[in-house]
């Protein structure tokens, strides 16, 4: 882990949809997650993960096989990053249900009101 982080010992393990995924290289990707009313960032690091279960081409499998509006499960550390977002650093993650529809995105449509009731 880099120095920039702030990782506390306090153990993790939380599900939710993934709303965006950034890739970094290949062996580090993140993941922002949302569920209910909370938002948290994971990082999914190769060197974080458990390496007696998962080698490097089942991590990259993984990594590849997410998408936005996935529901997947993790469990890691807990910590901020640099810029102060709460995040899990990953040992271990899951997909549970994958996403079938692609979600919207976060485009809301016409914002002027007058427009909008016109329009309808």
């Amino acid at each position: 882990m880099s120095k920039e982080c702030t990782v506390t010992d306090k153990f993790e393990a939380s599900a939710g949809r993934v709303w965006q995924i950034r890739s970094a290289s290949k062996k580090l990707m993140f993941a922002d997650v949302r569920s209910g009313n909370y938002k948290i960032q994971v990082q999914f690091n190769l060197a974080n993960i458990n390496s007696s279960k998962v080698n490097d081409e089942k991590f990259l499998t993984f990594t590849q096989s997410i998408r936005r509006g996935d529901i997947i499960g993790f469990e890691g550390m807990l910590g901020r990053t640099k810029a102060g977002e709460l995040t899990v650093f990953a040992s271990y993650g899951q997909i549970l249900t994958p996403c079938l529809h692609m979600l919207p995105s976060d485009y809301s449509g016409l914002t002027n009101k007058d427009t909008r009731y016109k329009k309808r």
